[in-house]
């Protein structure tokens, strides 16, 4: 009888102990639930992680949705175009950033200018791309001082501007840049004012295309893959947005 008596004891003290965690944890759920509605969005957002640093605070800047930013990154929606870039770059020889082609559309006559070159070189090129008394071998620029030498030829190899390139400036100017950058490169980011003025003050179209440097800058083809998703979501101007904020955070 004694035994019975225990048994029952014990079941019933079981039984209390599942009913007071059975409720708590009802009350628990509540109150996720309300911290999760007085939350909103925000909740369902800062646990999201991006393989890109600093992204998650431009995301915010600009009010892109992070959910589906993550996923566009994910699901590689970019990739190919990214690395469609990188091999042209490559059959070009290509092997530094930024990498500069200038050129005249109506001659076809042009200068590659590899690297970070100052405003006041890019002019006086241009100024020699524009004589119409310009031919291939002419030197568009020279000075021993800083050891540069820009010469006028034309680049038969050089991919047609299209649809799909990031442009900046006058569609129908006569000149365009056309540039293989990396948005993690300190180096880009210092030319990347000098092409905005060439857009703005001797009426140049920039054509922006990717070449990012795997080795040397790991977040570099994440990078590029986020402008395009960025701009997949708000349209062509947030590719630029994207990349000067990428390269306010690059150091020399």
């Amino acid at each position: 009888m004694e035994k019975n008596i225990y048994q029952k004891l014990i079941m019933l003290t079981l039984a209390g102990f599942s009913i007071y965690f059975y409720s708590q944890s009802v009350k628990l759920g509540r109150q996720v639930t309300k911290l999760e509605e007085a939350c909103g969005e925000k909740c369902k957002t800062a646990l999201i992680e991006f393989p890109i640093t600093g992204l998650s605070e431009i995301a915010d800047k600009f009010e892109l949705d992070k959910a589906k930013l993550k996923q566009c990154l994910d699901e590689a929606k970019f990739t190919s175009k990214v690395n469609s870039n990188y091999d042209d770059a490559r059959k070009l020889n290509i092997s530094g950033t930024p990498a500069n082609y200038l050129f005249n559309k109506n001659t076809g006559l042009g200068v590659f200018a590899p690297g970070s070159y100052p405003y006041e070189i890019l002019v006086t090129s241009i100024k020699k791309l524009r004589d119409s008394n310009a031919k291939e071998g002419d030197i568009a620029f020279e000075s021993d001082d800083k050891k540069v030498k820009l010469v006028v030829e034309k680049f038969p190899n050089l991919p047609v501007v299209g649809d799909d390139d990031h442009k900046m400036g006058n569609p129908d100017a006569d000149i365009v840049l056309i540039e293989y950058s990396d948005l993690e490169c300190p180096y880009c980011a210092k030319f990347h004012q000098t092409g905005s003025m060439l857009t703005k003050v001797d009426n140049v179209l920039w054509i922006y295309r990717h070449f990012p440097l795997r080795q040397a800058h790991p977040e570099a083809q994440k990078m590029a893959e986020a402008a395009e998703c960025a701009a997949d979501q708000k349209g062509p101007e947030m590719f630029w947005k994207m990349a000067e904020e990428f390269y306010a955070n690059q150091k020399e």
